[in-house]
């Protein structure tokens, strides 16, 4: 205790008081892993993919900043390089992750050295794929069956207890709260949807990612058991709706098409009824509802994906395709090795600034993630990342070992790529989380088939 005084005094004498804090926080950070890795992950869920923004429990030190996630990601990867439970870096799939990842670094490293952005910049901008580093935390300390369902559990809780809160923020008057992000990146109220608000918190991501292997686990749990996982199911479905995503509407519709083939004879029964049920409650709904009811705007939406007029003439997609234009010329301009993340790539937009005067500001990232990592990292990288999502599917959805749930873990992943090619869903870190945990649950369950010679459902 004296010895903490004594430092304290010191940093304040020289002025460095907010790194000696910072440093202070690791250390406890780093504690809390080692002693408690399974709790430390669930919190890093809860601080990176439920309803906090990143500028909730931001600590800065210097020019340098980190969130409450990245502090407890970061002690956990030390954890899972130091005392890991399970010795392994995820096979092919963690070698596809790997191989992106330093790509990026060498893509980054020729960007700054070449003055095409500044240090910090690139940082600022490059940082968020480190959350993928996630997966191999998880196949290194959690790949167990039983450690793996705990933090899917867990993660599927996080997903509708958000649902449930974004329930109630679409209801209310005004949005703006303690949840709301003031970049709108995350939390998002907009005019024109008529009663219902939109909003979009960092647990939409789990809610998209796992939500068939809630469908899953709730055809087959039995008792109290079920009953949960029937709640979950119900936010994370909440938590789709009001969020007016279209692309996650269409990724349910197909993903529904992909589970009735692969999910297995007891849980295909279980979803044709319950299409059955939901038809019929559309039909009701609809012949009980005016233009002017609370589900109007859902419907709006939702006829809006059926008209191709409608969608050309939306300033979002004409933007899209403006971007998309730009970015694919300077990307083939620079295909091995791409720009690095934060260089500007010749587009911007209108920015409104807190005195209320528009400013025009560069625009350093693509809604089509697959021409994004291109453009930033080079098409090697692109072909590594792709590499690690195609082995995640191919082992999930391999005949020979497929389980109802290993093939909901893939859908989550297939409808995660769909997306990505009109979303920010590769570089968002709420999605990365997602991601992460589906490939590191596959692989888990592969390699403890292996290990075992039982099936990870059983």
């Amino acid at each position: 205790m004296v010895l903490a005084e004594l430092i304290l005094a010191a940093a304040l004498a020289s002025g460095r008081l907010s790194i000696t804090l910072m440093a202070f926080l690791a250390a406890g950070v780093l504690a809390l892993a080692f002693a408690y890795p399974m709790a430390t992950a669930v919190l890093t869920l809860v601080l990176g993919a439920s309803v906090f923004h990143e500028a909730w429990f931001d600590f800065s030190a210097g020019p340098l900043d980190a969130n409450g996630a990245e502090l407890l990601l970061g002690a956990l990867f030390i954890v899972a390089l130091t005392r890991p439970k399970h010795h392994t870096w995820g096979g092919l799939v963690g070698a596809g992750l790997a191989v992106f990842l330093g790509l990026l670094a060498v893509s980054t490293a020729l960007a700054v050295s070449a003055g095409d952005v500044d240090l910090l910049g690139s940082f600022a901008w490059g940082r968020v794929f480190l959350y993928f580093t996630f997966f191999y935390v998880v196949v290194r300390l959690f790949g167990d069956r039983e450690s793996m369902r705990y933090l899917l559990g867990w993660a599927a809780a996080l997903a509708a207890l958000t649902g449930v809160l974004a329930f109630f923020l679409s209801f209310a008057s005004g949005p703006d709260s303690i949840f709301q992000d003031p970049s709108q990146q995350f939390i998002r109220a907009e005019e024109g949807l008529g009663l219902i608000q939109r909003v979009r918190l960092p647990g939409l991501s789990l809610a998209y990612a796992l939500f068939w292997y809630a469908v899953v686990r709730t055809a087959r749990t039995h008792g109290t058991a079920r009953l949960l996982w029937g709640a979950a199911l119900g936010g994370m479905f909440v938590n789709i709706v009001v969020s007016f995503n279209r692309n996650m509407w269409v990724g349910l519709v197909i993903g529904l098409l992909v589970m009735l083939v692969l999910a297995g004879p007891q849980v295909r029964r279980r979803l044709i009824a319950a299409i059955g049920v939901i038809a019929f409650a559309i039909v009701v709904l609809g012949s009980q509802f005016g233009s002017d009811s609370r589900i109007s705007p859902l419907v709006e939406r939702g006829t809006s994906l059926g008209d191709p007029e409608s969608l050309e003439a939306e300033s979002s997609l004409q933007t899209r395709e403006i971007e998309t234009d730009v970015a694919w010329n300077v990307a083939r301009q620079n295909p091995l090795i791409g720009i690095g993340p934060g260089v500007d790539f010749g587009v911007s937009f209108f920015e409104a600034t807190t005195g209320g005067v528009w400013v025009r500001v560069s625009q350093l990232f693509l809604h089509n993630q697959y021409l994004y990592l291109m453009l930033i990292a080079g098409l090697p990288a692109l072909i590594a990342f792709l590499a690690y999502l195609l082995t995640s599917l191919w082992v999930a959805w391999s005949w020979r070992t497929r389980t109802p749930e290993s093939a909901a873990w893939g859908v989550g992943i297939a409808s995660i790529m769909l997306s990505a090619i009109v979303a920010i869903y590769f570089s968002a870190p709420d999605m990365i989380f997602g991601i992460a945990l589906l490939t590191a649950a596959i692989y888990a369950a592969r390699r403890d088939l292996e290990t075992t010679g039982q099936p990870f459902d059983e």
